[in-house]
């Protein structure tokens, strides 16, 4: 006797989707100090980013963060300022620069299209995932750092006010 089974479709099972999980950002980190040094490197959460520079350049890295934003959240930045490199008096790297680390915390947000990171005067650090950016009137932090090493650096008004 020969049995013959219908077949039928087969889907794969699809795991339940989790409120409260999490998503990966992509991080531009900017850097407000006034002075001639410059952020070769600046981690979060342990992640290589970049450097901190003025902002729109290529990013590197990213920050996981959870789907709902929740007061307390935080993450760990580290991040290294160095010297102006002067070839007529050379300084020894380890001389030249030194590490910051701080938990910082993470501001509101809703919807985010990438992660602002900017490295104020006086060592203070803001997160800003967001849709908008530096330069929109709602966005909530400072617009794009201005920094001129060959002459006398500036910080634009808004950073000089979140930096008090």
């Amino acid at each position: 006797m020969l049995l013959i089974l219908p077949l039928t479709a087969c889907r794969p099972v699809e795991p339940p989707i989790d409120p409260n999980g999490t998503f990966g950002s992509s991080v531009t980190a900017m850097d407000y100090d006034p002075s001639d040094t410059h952020v070769p490197n600046v981690f979060v959460d342990g992640t290589w980013v970049g450097e901190g520079g003025r902002g729109g350049k290529i990013v590197l890295g990213g920050i996981k963060l959870p789907k709902r934003w929740h007061p307390g959240l935080t993450a760990d930045v580290r991040w290294q300022r160095c010297d102006r490199l002067d070839p007529q008096h050379p300084v020894p790297l380890e001389e030249a620069c030194h590490w910051t680390e701080k938990v910082v915390p993470i501001h509101r947000y809703d919807e985010v299209g990438r992660t602002w990171l900017h490295i104020l005067p006086g060592d203070r650090v803001l997160i800003i995932p967001s849709m908008l950016g530096p330069g929109h009137p709602d966005y909530p932090g400072p617009d794009l750092p201005t920094k001129d090493f060959f002459g006398d650096s500036s910080v634009n008004n808004k950073s000089k006010e979140l930096a008090k």
